[in-house]
């Protein structure tokens, strides 16, 4: 069925532009799955991953308020004793500043963090600097100076490796993530590793996915041409 609806497609546009069905160069097929980059921004999608941060932003608050005092850095006492609002305008005043934070929190947690962000902008259409730009803002804003100014002072690692190291290494699992689904979500020819893997290098993508019940897409490219016409039909299937 579908075969036949694209046929009839590329046929009433070569007739339209009266272009010869012999002169149709041969099909290229471009693989484009829904949580890759499209040409607009889909700014319900982005919408929806930035409220989802804003969630997770505050369940993750709960969950580091819960861990004893030397996996935190925080003085658990003082922060009881000071108005929530003075203390976040306290950190705010007095930071910027180099926190003593453990190497796997400052290191890995927050870089694998800011890839997360990193993609699901990538995957809502924006590209690399857009999507840099997007989570820069999720993680400086919204959280160094956001949720985490409640309990600490904004640390100068986090404002620079989360969205720096975040944005190379969410290109990286863009990339990777792309070969993938190119491959029909298998690797080493299993579904179930390679799901594993987008689930674990691209969560939110993956979850709007879900939610939106999106499946991924093929972009199917007709180029026809006729002397000097160059038409490029591209449908989604």
């Amino acid at each position: 069925m579908r075969c036949r609806i694209i046929s009839f497609l590329v046929s009433l546009i070569l007739s339209i532009s009266n272009i010869n069905a012999n002169d149709t160069i041969p099909l290229i097929n471009d693989s484009t799955p829904i949580s890759l980059p499209k040409e607009n921004i889909n700014w319900g999608r982005l919408g929806f991953h930035t409220g989802m941060f804003i969630g997770c932003g505050g369940v993750m608050m709960i969950v580091l308020e819960a861990l004893p005092e030397n996996a935190t850095a925080w003085n658990k006492t003082e922060l009881r004793e000071t108005p929530v609002f003075q203390r976040w305008k306290d950190h705010v005043k007095k930071g910027p500043v180099i926190d003593k934070d453990r190497p796997a929190f400052n290191y890995i947690l927050h870089p694998y963090a800011g890839a997360v962000y990193y993609q699901a902008a990538r995957g809502s259409g924006c590209n690399w600097w857009q999507s840099f730009l997007y989570c820069t803002f999720v993680s400086n804003v919204l959280w160094e100076y956001g949720f985490e100014a409640f309990n600490e002072i904004p640390s100068i690692q986090d404002l620079l490796i989360t969205p720096i190291i975040g944005s190379a290494f969410g290109e990286g699992f863009h990339l990777y993530k792309k070969k993938i689904l190119k491959n029909d979500y298998r690797v080493l020819g299993s579904r179930f590793l390679g799901k594993t893997i987008c689930w674990f290098i691209d969560p939110f993508n993956e979850f709007g996915n879900v939610i939106f019940q999106e499946k991924d897409r093929v972009t199917s490219t007709f180029l026809v041409s006729n002397n000097q016409k160059l038409i490029t039909l591209r449908i989604k299937i």
